[in-house]
């Protein structure tokens, strides 16, 4: 279990090993608990108890979303890695089901939406999988699929708000992925990085799910009767 305390240097802005060696990528995920904070007061105005659920989950995974990446950002190694990389995989699914399972009281063809997402996200990770490029660029393809994804949904919406919100989502996600992208191509030109951006759009679009999810709830009145699954 040796592998799991290598170092990782992943990132511009790092240069050593040291526990400070990234303190814009280490700070930008204080955004996160702001974003969990904000997620928490929507909770507050929404009466479905469902809804109320969901938005708590959400809220709590921003919140290890921001702890994880702070962790990986000041001791990298494979074992922070992992606590970077899952609760971001954990709130992209859950917030995508939550969002799929809100569609169920909408007639909308809800297992062709399934297939059709799986296979967006799934084929950008086989690519990289496939080709076996290195661990930053096949990283950073295993998130191609998600914007495409978001279009998808907002594709086939049919409450203008929702359709609205994710289709600005699915933008802060590919500036996101821009930033993320760019990060280690502009290292000579500013030796910090633009991953720090990564994370301040990646938390903006994660924002933007858990606002779909409470306006939804807010549409739900305390007596209408709401699918437990």
């Amino acid at each position: 279990m040796s592998w799991l305390w290598e170092q990782v240097d992943l990132y511009c802005e790092r240069i050593d090993g040291h526990l400070w060696s990234e303190p814009l990528n280490f700070f930008s995920n204080f955004a996160f608990y702001i974003a969990a904070a904000r997620i928490f007061y929507l909770r507050q105005n929404v009466s479905s108890p469902r809804y109320r659920r969901e938005l708590s989950v959400l809220g709590g995974l921003a919140l290890l979303i921001g702890t994880g990446s702070a962790f990986f950002h000041s001791w990298a190694t494979r074992l922070s890695q992992i606590a970077d990389v899952v609760p971001i995989a954990l709130f992209i699914v859950t917030s995508l089901y939550f969002y799929i399972r809100s569609l169920k009281s909408e007639g909308i063809a809800i297992k062709r939406l399934l297939a059709m997402a799986a296979l967006t996200l799934s084929l950008p990770v086989a690519l990289a999988a496939a080709a076996g490029w290195g661990q930053y660029l096949a990283n950073g393809v295993s998130y191609l699929g998600i914007a495409p994804t978001l279009l998808l949904f907002a594709g086939q919406e049919r409450v203008r708000e929702r359709k609205r919100r994710l289709s600005i989502a699915a933008g802060l996600f590919i500036l996101a992925y821009i930033f993320r992208t760019l990060d280690q191509g502009i290292c000579d030109i500013f030796p910090y990085g633009t991953h720090f951006l990564w994370h301040l759009f990646t938390t903006a679009t994660a924002y933007m799910m858990a606002s779909i999810q409470a306006a939804t709830g807010l549409r739900v009145k305390p007596t209408d009767k709401v699918s437990p699954s």
